[in-house]
C-alpha cells in the first residue's frame, strides 16, 4: 500500500512539536510565520535547521536579508501563533508585528521579546526539497528569554508540556 499525501499529513499531525514565530527582515519590511519543523543540527559550531514553505513571505525575506530569528512561543502567545499561522484575520508583513513585543537583534532579525527560547541565526545555507526549503542557520545569539511553558501542536491543536515524573522518580 503506498502512502498517500493525506496519509502522511494524518500521521504527522501525531508528532507533537513545539510552536515557534520564525521572522526575518527589518521594519518596516519584516516578514513572519509560524513553523513547527524546527530542530537542533549541531553543537559545534551551533546550528538549527527549519523546514520553510517556499513561498512564503518569510522564506524570501530569510534569502534576502540573510538572518533570521526562531522564537519558542508560550502557552500565553496562542494568539500570536494563530495570527502568523494566518488562521485569524488577514494581517500579512508587518502588520503581524503589531501583535506581541518585538524588538531588532543584533543582526536585525526581529525577536519576540517575552518568547520562551530565542535563537538569532545567521543563513547559512538553503536547500529545495520539493514545497519547502531545508534553511540552516548559525546561532549568533540565544538572547534571555521568559522561563515559561512552551506552547505545543499535535493532532491540529495547540497544548502544554506534563511532566509525568516527580522529581523523586527516576527512570532506568
Amino acid at each position: 500500500m503506498a502512502c498517500t499525501s493525506q496519509d502522511f499529513r494524518l500521521a504527522m499531525r501525531r508528532f507533537p512539536a513545539g510552536v515557534a514565530i520564525v521572522a526575518a527582515g527589518a521594519k518596516p519590511y519584516r516578514a513572519g510565520m509560524t513553523a513547527t519543523a524546527i530542530c537542533s543540527l549541531s553543537a559545534d559550531p551551533p546550528q538549527v535547521l527549519a523546514c520553510l514553505n517556499q513561498r512564503t513571505m518569510t522564506m524570501r525575506t530569510i534569502g534576502q536579508c540573510r538572518s533570521f530569528s526562531i522564537n519558542l512561543l508560550n502557552t500565553g502567545q496562542l494568539p500570536l501563533a494563530r495570527i502568523f499561522a494566518g488562521l485569524e484575520g488577514e494581517a500579512a508583513g508587518e502588520e503581524k508585528f503589531t501583535k506581541g513585543a518585538w524588538r531588532d537583534g543584533s543582526s536585525g532579525a526581529p525577536i519576540l521579546i517575552d518568547a520562551v527560547l530565542t535563537l538569532e541565526c545567521a543563513l547559512v545555507t538553503s536547500y529545495a526539497a520539493s514545497t519547502h526549503n531545508i534553511v540552516i542557520g548559525k546561532v549568533l545569539d540565544i538572547p534571555g528569554n521568559a522561563a515559561e511553558d512552551a506552547l505545543l501542536y499535535r493532532s491540529g491543536a495547540f497544548g502544554r508540556w506534563a511532566d509525568l515524573a516527580s522529581p523523586q522518580q527516576h527512570f532506568i
